[in-house]
């Protein structure tokens, strides 16, 4: 059989687009991103009987306290008493960097252990299971990863079960590297969030920052500003195109920093509107220090500490923001604020577990333009009982937009509501997210639509 030039010419254009859509940032390939691990024990710090039984030096190892049922700790024939000294080639100090290294492995690799037992070392080796997906029978629960300039990133959609399209919330989720999916815990109440959605009918996005759970483009703790904005955007078109999405009724909902990210992502890639709640306005440096007088009038601080304490902070981030400087620079250059730098920074560069970069981005961040830049509603919702942003931000917000868009803009209050989206006068630590938020975002979205 013969070709002609042109089938030729054809072929060869459309290997060129494959490639193209295959490699370009926020297209899904078919290759699934590997699931993290759990090794499913308890564990402590190696007692001194262990240390004098193994001959092992202070501080090397953990020791295992509990095997849970099911788990590969218990596939691998682990046992209460063992020693754990090396995973995966890296050698074990403590408890937290055991934990912090069992984050970084996933399941389609083989897993090698060492651990001493009854005074021998000895080797294993277990091809892992995966962690456990979220499941519901109320609702669809998809995942998948979204391409990005720094790695694939971790999606999670939960879906009504109904067949014709529905609107769809992408959630951005706050400050910190906790996870915003997890089959069991959930410290953030992003999954408690993106179920209750759901249940009124939303397709809702969760997508990971890079770095964190599954998700390439870490260590997390290093990860910029700006590439958690790029993550929300790549996601967000994929999210419009999704084959179950109303692509005309798609929103997005940021909690505290999620709220600040989201007028800058909605500026990138339009939406019909943006909700945020409990959101950390105008700027990072008047935030910060506004909040810390905030929290510190509600301690038992003296009023002369809380003032020298604010001083601090106003002077510190200043020289981080404004002079764009590490923070040990800081404490090198004006020897009054090292007090400030030892207490707010670890390791010299980590704030709440976060880059000073970060927040040197997040700080020249244009927040107000890029709220004043959208067309669509606005909504502004702020918890009476949250302490660590103000009701005078969110209604600063308000006005931007409206400002620019006339009524686009709402502020609500919502009553015994905390930062964390809890009730604050209930009696249960962990109870559940506050419906009031669910419910304001749901009725708000139906007068807008």
């Amino acid at each position: 059989m013969q070709f002609s030039p042109v089938f030729f010419r054809w072929l060869v254009l459309s290997t060129l687009i494959a490639v193209y859509w295959l490699n370009t940032p926020g297209f899904s390939q078919d290759t699934e991103l590997p699931r993290r691990i759990s090794l499913g024990t308890k564990l402590q710090p190696v007692s001194a009987e262990s240390q004098e039984k193994h001959g092992l030096k202070s501080g090397r190892g953990v020791e295992v306290a509990e095997v849970l049922p099911g788990s590969n700790a218990e596939a691998m024939k682990l046992q209460p008493g063992d020693v754990l000294v090396n995973i995966a080639g890296k050698p074990i100090e403590d408890v937290q960097k055991f934990v912090a290294l069992i984050g970084t492995l996933r399941a389609d690799k083989a897993l090698e252990i060492k651990f001493y037992r009854d005074g021998s070392l000895t080797t294993k080796e277990y091809q892992p299971k995966e962690l456990a997906r979220e499941s519901s029978s109320d609702f669809d629960i998809q995942y998948g990863h979204v391409n990005t300039k720094v790695g694939r990133l971790r999606t999670v959609l939960t879906l009504p079960k109904q067949t014709e399209k529905a609107p769809a919330i992408m959630l951005l989720s706050g400050l910190g590297n906790a996870f915003v999916e997890h089959p069991q815990a959930d410290p953030t109440g992003m999954r408690s969030l993106a179920y209750a959605l759901t249940a009124k009918g939303f397709v809702v996005l969760r997508v990971e920052k890079p770095g964190c759970g599954d998700s390439e483009g870490g260590p997390a703790q290093d990860v910029d500003f700006q590439s958690v904005v790029d993550g929300y955007v790549a996601a967000l078109k994929e999210l419009k195109v999704n084959r179950r999405v109303a692509g005309d009724s798609v929103w997005l909902l940021g909690v505290s920093m999620g709220g600040v990210q989201a007028g800058l992502v909605a500026s990138i890639e339009p939406v019909k509107g943006v909700a945020v709640f409990g959101t950390m306005l105008p700027n990072w440096q008047e935030f910060i220090v506004s909040s810390t007088r905030r929290q510190l009038l509600a301690s038992p601080a003296s009023a002369a500490d809380v003032e020298a304490e604010v001083a601090s902070q106003a002077a510190g981030w200043s020289h981080v923001i404004v002079e764009g400087l590490a923070p040990d620079d800081i404490a090198v250059k004006y020897p009054s604020l090292t007090d400030w730098v030892d207490a707010t920074w670890s390791e010299g560069k980590y704030f709440s577990g976060i880059h000073y970069k970060f927040f040197q981005q997040a700080g020249k961040a244009e927040i107000a333009k890029s709220f004043e830049s959208l067309t669509g509603p606005v909504l502004s919702i702020w918890g009476e009982a949250d302490i660590v942003t103000s009701s005078e931000g969110h209604r600063w917000l308000t006005d931007i937009v409206n400002r620019k868009s006339p009524g686009q803009g709402t502020f609500q209050k919502l009553p015994k509501v905390d930062h964390n989206m809890r009730d604050a006068t209930s009696k249960d630590p962990q109870a559940d997210l506050a419906k009031a938020i669910v419910d304001h975002v749901d009725a708000w979205i139906q007068s807008k639509s």
